[in-house]
């Protein structure tokens, strides 16, 4: 059976713990939409994923698809977000943009077109002006 890779920019929304070492990270990307893949030994590699993995940050990725699960080789931060992150209610408000799409949006490709709308909230949140509407989020 072949692999099929794929290399991508997207949002990390969501990482959880698999077991000691593993993670299982959900991201959201402009083509391919929502997808939730395993990070070998990502709660502890510096080397593959450099801090990547962490809610509300800009990644490129590159994925193997593996009987039928998407593993994550490694991934590169894009943007960090830091003022987002610095802040409780900041990172607040970015969060609840994150949980609407999960809420919202299913797996796959349906779920791109959420990408655009996080990434603008996140712009705005990160310039300082956190008053842009939430309702955009509602679709």
């Amino acid at each position: 059976m072949r692999t099929r890779y794929l290399s991508l920019d997207a949002l990390i929304l969501r990482t959880r713990e698999q077991n000691e070492a593993d993670a299982w990270v959900t991201l959201l990307a402009p083509v391919a939409g929502l997808i939730s893949g395993v990070a070998k030994n990502g709660r502890r590699s510096q080397k593959r994923f450099m801090g990547a993995l962490l809610p509300v940050t800009a990644a490129r990725v590159l994925m193997a698809r593996r009987q039928g699960v998407w593993y994550l080789e490694e991934a590169l931060v894009g943007q960090a977000y830091p003022r987002i992150k610095r802040q409780a209610a900041t990172y607040a408000l970015a969060c609840y943009g994150l949980e609407q799409v999960l809420a919202t949006h299913p797996q796959g490709p349906q779920a791109a077109d959420a990408h655009p709308l996080l990434v603008e909230l996140f712009d705005h949140i990160e310039g300082g002006s956190a008053d842009l509407p939430l309702t955009r989020l509602a679709w």
